[in-house]
């Protein structure tokens, strides 16, 4: 669950979620809210999906903010491997949302485990990071997570996670990314 203290460290009352499982994930909106992935999981044998949702600051869900990231499960004998997750959440100063981890699509739209949120959650359909990473020595296609993002001031992104390429150039483990999904550093690399 996911709960607010107070400054002395007591717990909030006023703040009172009651919906499904809150995972790591989370960032701070300014008026006190919070984006939170949940894990009210929809999942059949082939995909998972999870929620990002908005809580306004006294606990409960914003119905105007909604969104579905799902992925897809590879089932060995009984056990489903490979469900979608987020591992990092940042919001830009225009209120957009960045979410990165392993994911295949938002709301029905193909996006490689990162992608960015209108401020009602709808897809940034302007934000396409193509194939996304990927492990060049893995032929399957799938990307690979991305475990860590940080803004920049500049509007970049950086993106650390297990790949060695992005969009089928080489960048191993660290991308920056200017305002738009393109890469423009390659870190550990010559220009």
């Amino acid at each position: 669950r996911i709960a607010r203290t107070l400054p002395d460290g007591s717990v909030d009352d006023t703040f009172r979620y009651g919906g499904p499982w809150v995972h790591m994930a989370s960032v701070l909106s300014p008026d006190g809210g919070i984006y939170v992935v949940t894990s009210n999981l929809k999942s059949d044998l082939r995909t998972t999906v999870m929620d990002v949702i908005r809580l306004r600051p006294d606990g409960t869900p914003d119905p105007g903010f909604s969104t579905e990231v799902s992925g897809r499960n590879y089932v060995i004998g009984s056990d489903i491997y490979n469900s979608p997750f987020i591992f990092s959440m940042a919001r830009q100063v225009d209120g957009r949302l960045l979410i990165a981890g392993k994911f295949d699509r938002v709301n029905g739209a193909v996006r490689r485990n990162v992608a960015r949120l209108e401020s009602d959650g709808s897809l940034d359909e302007t934000f396409d990071p193509g194939s996304g990473p990927a492990l060049s020595s893995d032929g399957s296609g799938l990307g690979y997570p991305v475990k860590a993002m940080v803004l920049a001031r500049d509007g970049g992104v950086y993106l650390a996670g297990e790949f060695d390429r992005y969009n089928g150039r080489v960048h191993r483990v660290v991308v920056r990314l200017s305002g738009d999904p393109v890469p423009r550093l390659r870190i550990g690399q010559s220009s």
